[in-house]
């Protein structure tokens, strides 16, 4: 198994890291993370991982809506009331407890989706960090092959970058 390595490039301006990650994606570099003391759409954009918050808000709120639906139908069913001739299950009731369980996994799961999306919390510090991505710079980190490094470095330099480290 071959080491991994990790090449950073600080930029002052977020154009000039958009240009950088574009051609890095371009020749096949995927393993990229950024770092920016500001949101930045063009950056984000850039990126290969679209985030899955979505995905999770979605099957959360399916799933709080099927256990409402079951939880209070399988009640009606096990402990039968029937009152005033009136059908032992009864959707219309049901679907406010369905809403609020859909809201409460909806809500819940839209939380673990953005803990994992986000990859928090980390258990150990990026390899390579400078305290100016928190504060005006903006990073490009790549992780890579032994042979890429001196390409990595290269291309991040091209593209105005005021420091590259390796690890």
């Amino acid at each position: 198994m071959t080491a991994r390595h990790v090449v950073l490039g600080i930029f002052a301006k977020p154009a000039a890291a958009v240009a950088a990650v574009r051609e890095l994606r371009d020749r096949g570099f995927g393993d990229l993370e950024t770092f920016s003391p500001v949101p930045v759409e063009e950056l984000l954009a850039e990126l290969p991982r679209k985030p899955p918050v979505r995905h999770f808000t979605l099957w959360g709120g399916l799933a709080g809506l099927a256990t409402g639906l079951l939880l209070t139908s399988l009640t009606s069913l096990i402990y039968n009331l029937v009152v005033g001739g009136k059908p032992p299950i009864a959707i219309v009731p049901y679907l406010i407890v369905s809403f609020e369980l859909t809201i409460l996994l909806g809500g819940l799961c839209t939380l673990a989706g953005l803990l994992i999306g986000a990859r928090l919390p980390r258990r150990k510090e990026p390899r390579l960090w400078d305290p100016r991505l928190s504060e005006d710079r903006y990073g490009v980190s790549v992780n890579c092959n032994p042979e890429a490094l001196d390409l990595l470095s290269r291309i991040l330099a091209e593209h105005g970058a005021e420091d590259v480290r390796r690890a």
